[in-house]
This record gives structure tokens, C-alpha cells and sequence, in this order.
């Protein structure tokens, strides 16, 4: 693991988190998923835990960031 974060710069977990975020944000510009079939899509599986971790990453929730992002 030492080897990978002195590749990417990033945890295993931190990297998978992150391109987890990075496909629920393509995933939430179709209005045709709900945001807890992106949730569970972006590989979550908690709905909870991936509006937390949305909006951690992010700034905005699954539901605000959708709204931004459609307009």
C-alpha cells in the first residue's frame, strides 16, 4: 500500500472514494436516476453515508448539486 500512495498520492481508500464521487457527479446529471440508484451505481451502499461523503467531498449535496448541475 506504501507503493500505491507514493504513486497516486492518495490512500487506497481516499483514491476509491474519489473516483466513487467523480462518477456519482456524471451520474446525478441524469434525471432519470433517483439519487439513491446513484448511490448504490457509484459502488455506496449506504444512503446516508454517500450524501455525507458527497457533501464532504463536494460541498453541496446529491440532491443541491443535481439541481445545480441540470439547470
Amino acid at each position: 500500500m506504501l507503493i500505491f500512495k507514493q504513486w497516486t498520492g492518495k490512500t487506497f481508500n481516499r483514491y476509491v472514494t474519489d473516483l466513487r464521487i467523480r462518477n456519482a457527479t456524471i451520474l446525478l446529471k441524469q434525471p432519470e436516476l433517483t439519487v439513491t440508484d446513484v448511490c448504490y451505481s457509484a459502488g455506496f451502499n449506504d444512503l446516508p453515508y454517500f450524501c455525507r461523503i458527497f457533501k464532504k467531498y463536494t460541498g453541496l449535496s446529491p440532491a443541491y448539486y443535481r439541481k445545480q448541475a441540470i439547470q
